[in-house]
C-alpha cells in the first residue's frame, strides 16, 4: 500500500476521532473513498500487524517536519 500524504492525513484525523465525513472534506475525497482507504488499511494491519499504523504515523511526521524545515530555511 502506498502511504501517500492523503492516507497519512486520514490516519491522523481518524486517530483524533474525526468522523469519515469530516475527514473527506478535509482531504478532498469522498466519504466512500476515505472509508475504502481505512478498510484497506485495517485489513493490511490484520494481515501484517499493527506496526503498519506506526509506519504511517512516522512517515507523516517526517513529511511534516521536512516541510517545516524547508519553510524555515527560506527565512534564514
Amino acid at each position: 500500500m502506498e502511504y501517500d500524504n492523503k492516507l497519512c492525513r486520514i490516519v491522523q484525523l481518524r486517530g483524533l476521532g474525526w468522523p469519515e465525513k469530516d475527514i473527506a472534506k478535509e482531504v478532498g475525497l469522498s466519504q466512500k473513498s476515505v472509508s475504502y482507504r481505512l478498510n484497506k488499511l485495517e485489513a493490511l494491519s490484520k494481515k501484517e500487524g499493527t506496526h503498519v499504523f506506526w509506519e504511517i504515523i512516522t512517515i507523516s511526521g517526517v513529511r511534516w517536519l521536512s516541510d517545516k524545515t524547508r519553510k524555515l530555511n527560506g527565512f534564514i
